[in-house]
């Protein structure tokens, strides 16, 4: 099992600010001093373009049905 933690913006954003926001952290992920301190929290930072993200959260959440459904676990 992973966590991961990524950076959303509202829907209708404008693509160009979605692009600097991207930029900005992309850098800032790739920062020798964010990169060590999340290596000290068992973490690794993986930056990318916002298709890569939304990948990501497409494929999340069948996983967690099946596991859901595997484990016969119910809500209350």
């Amino acid at each position: 099992m992973i966590s991961w933690q990524g950076f959303l913006a509202p829907t209708g954003t404008p693509a160009p600010v979605i692009e600097r926001l991207n930029a900005e952290n992309n850098a800032a992920l790739d920062h020798p001093a964010t990169r060590a301190w999340l290596a000290i929290q068992g973490s690794e930072p993986v930056g990318g373009p916002p298709e890569t993200l939304a990948a990501l959260l497409a494929a999340d959440p069948p996983q967690w049905e099946t596991l859901v459904r595997r484990a016969g676990i119910l809500a209350d």
